[in-house]
This record gives C-alpha cells, sequence and structure tokens, in this order.
C-alpha cells in the first residue's frame, strides 16, 4: 500500500472533519480521544488506513436512537398494528398519548433483547432511552399484567442474527409465543445477513428496524483488485494487507477471524454507549497488559 499523493491534505481534512463531528456531538466522543488513538500508530501507511476507516464510520447518538425510534413507532410500527387490527386507526396525537400513559399494554408489550440473567445488555440500554415517549415500567414484560397479543422486541443491532436464534429465542419461548402473538422486532439498525438468519429460522417473525445495514457496507467490501474506497491507487487487497500486519504488529494473539469482527463482518458501526461485535477489534481493542501502552478508542458495548 502507498501513500496517496494528497496524503498530507487528506489527514488534515480528515482531522478537521473529526473534530468538528466532535464538538458538535455528532460523534459524541472527546476529540483527544481520536487523536490518541491515531499516536498509537508509528508508521504514515498505518494511520492512513485508520483516518480511512474512521472516514467509513457509521456513528449513532443516544438522540438519535430516540429519534429514529419515534418515526419508527409512529409510522411503520402503528401502521402495522392497525393492518392487523391489534388497534384501531387513531390519529398519531392519540397513538403518542397511548405509548406515554401505557393505556394499551392490554394488547401489546415492548421488551429488550437480552439474555437470560444479563440485566447489562445493549438491547436493555435502548430500552431505558425510551421511557421519554413509552412508559416503559407499563409496556414491559415486568411491569405489564395482561396476556397481550403483540410483542414488540427492542435492541440495538442484528448483527450475525446467531446470538438471537442461539440463546435469546429459547429464554424468550420464541417458538410458542409465535403461535398466538404478533411479534414484531425492532432493532435500531438491522444487518442484511441477520434478517436472514432469523427469517429462515423464524419466518413468522416480522422485522422491522428503524435503519439497513448491507454487506456493501463492510469496511473492506468488493474484490481484491477493486480500489479501497477513495483511494486512486491502492486496492482492497493493498488495505488488507496492511490491516493484516497492523495484527501482526500490535495483536498476534488475535485470530484473524476475530480482528475483522465476528463471522469477518468488519461492520464500521459505532453507537455512543459502545460497538457491536461486528465492527473491527481495531476500533475498540483495549490492552490489559500495563506494560503496553494503547489508547482505546471506543468502548465494546455490554
Amino acid at each position: 500500500m502507498k501513500l496517496p499523493d494528497n496524503w498530507t491534505q487528506f489527514k488534515k481534512n480528515m482531522l478537521e472533519k473529526i473534530k468538528m463531528y466532535c464538538n458538535s456531538n455528532i460523534w459524541p466522543f472527546p476529540y483527544s480521544n481520536v487523536t490518541a488513538w491515531l499516536g498509537n500508530f508509528d508508521d504514515p501507511i498505518e494511520e492512513y488506513l485508520a483516518l480511512q476507516i474512521l472516514d467509513s464510520l457509521i456513528v449513532r447518538t443516544s438522540e438519535t436512537a430516540k429519534a429514529s425510534y419515534s418515526s419508527l413507532f409512529n409510522s411503520r410500527l402503528r401502521q402495522t398494528l392497525i393492518e392487523e387490527g391489534l388497534i384501531n386507526d387513531m390519529p398519531i396525537a392519540e397513538w403518542k398519548t397511548h405509548l406515554k400513559t401505557g393505556s394499551l399494554s392490554r394488547v401489546i408489550q415492548f421488551s429488550p433483547v437480552r439474555n437470560h440473567n444479563d440485566e447489562g445488555e445493549s438491547g436493555s440500554t435502548v430500552f431505558r432511552m425510551l421511557s421519554e415517549e413509552l412508559h416503559t415500567d407499563i409496556y414491559s414484560s415486568l411491569g405489564n399484567k395482561y396476556d397481550p397479543r403483540a410483542i414488540v422486541l427492542i435492541d440495538d443491532i442484528i448483527g450475525s442474527g446467531t446470538q438471537f436464534v442461539t440463546n435469546f429465542s429459547k429464554s424468550f419461548d420464541l417458538v410458542r409465543k409465535l403461535e398466538t402473538k404478533k411479534i414484531i422486532y425492532c432493532p435500531l439498525i438491522a444487518f442484511e445477513e441477520g434478517i436472514e438468519k432469523i427469517k429462515s429460522e423464524f419466518p413468522d417473525i416480522c422485522i422491522m428496524p428503524a435503519e439497513y445495514i448491507y454487506k456493501s457496507d463492510s469496511i473492506f467490501y468488493g474484490n481484491e483488485n477493486d480500489l479501497f474506497r477513495n483511494d486512486k491507487i491502492n486496492t482492497i487487497g493493498d488495505a488488507k494487507i496492511v490491516f493484516d500486519s497492523m495484527r501482526e504488529k500490535y495483536w498476534p494473539s488475535i485470530r484473524i477471524n476475530d480482528w475483522y469482527g465476528y463471522k469477518s463482518a468488519c461492520l464500521p458501526v459505532v453507537f455512543e454507549w459502545g460497538c457491536p461485535n461486528q465492527a473491527p477489534r481495531l476500533l475498540w481493542w483495549q490492552s490489559l497488559n500495563e506494560n503496553v501502552t494503547w489508547h482505546q478508542l471506543f468502548s465494546r458495548r455490554s
């Protein structure tokens, strides 16, 4: 991999853009964290690749999450419940009041996606964010004393879909519930491969994300000989060689498949509350060795 002719200007532009993002809370992280993380790399080629990865990031804050769910609840979710005959066709203002007061708890339950006996899961984190517009105490599985006809599942991301299929579906008794209830899975973001896996196992579940992410969003998506992102001279293969060499240089103990994120998805997704496991480890890795100086960029979500 070679540094492009405009490397100096590219770096300047990227740092100015990132600083603006951080200062305006588009990225809810201190700018100093970013510059400290970039300081980990002692090779300009590594720094260039790191900046390209930063340029690909899809960052979602708590505020954008709440706005996305507000739009989802007041449009597609409301319309689906009306079409299924679960609620009356009511004005949006009335619907919002029902959400805030919990007065539809006889019909609807809202539940975070979390593993059994684990209160720190990201689904619960997102669920708590919705308390301004949703009476989470009454609508939750613990607070709802009725037997609702519809259950809306809340989560931050559908990644591979594996944890949902192998763990959550069993603890939630999903197969039995699907026989008598409308189950609507509403993650903040859904990866197309995860949707396919879940639908192949549970075709009757309705998956309704606020936002979709695709294979083409992966950092190194494409053929090895395709140009890498906006680079005019380096290929995806060139970039992967450098990326792999960074693992060998800094973290040789990490398996190559884990280096690219779970199942090598390499999704450039970052939440204010941490990175999902489909994100590359470079973004969230933290050294536990006191003799190794490494500045962590983002946290790893629960």
